[in-house]
């Protein structure tokens, strides 16, 4: 399986349309059945959240309702010999 990150959100004006786009990319890459889908989510407040239950709709938001203080964040590493590295704290 190859590794997928599906990045979506932010704080721009267009955050609910990256949403609707971001979902609609993990659906048809979970049909093929060849990737393994790491959903990123960057909320309003510019946080970066990783966690599975992001490819679902549901997921999505009941992180949108929830405080900050109860979302594992994450951080994106690019300096890992020029490939992502995802933490989460």
């Amino acid at each position: 399986m190859l590794n997928v990150g599906v990045i979506f959100g932010s704080r721009s004006a267009e955050h609910d349309v990256s949403i609707a786009s971001a979902y609609a990319v993990m659906v048809w890459l979970e049909k093929i059945g060849i990737y393994t889908i790491h959903p990123i989510y960057i909320n309003s407040n510019g946080e970066w959240i990783a966690d599975d239950r992001l490819k679902d709709l549901k997921g999505i938001t009941e992180y949108r309702r929830n405080s900050v203080d109860s979302i594992p964040s994450c951080k994106i590493d690019f300096s890992r010999l020029g490939k992502l590295h995802l933490t989460t704290e």
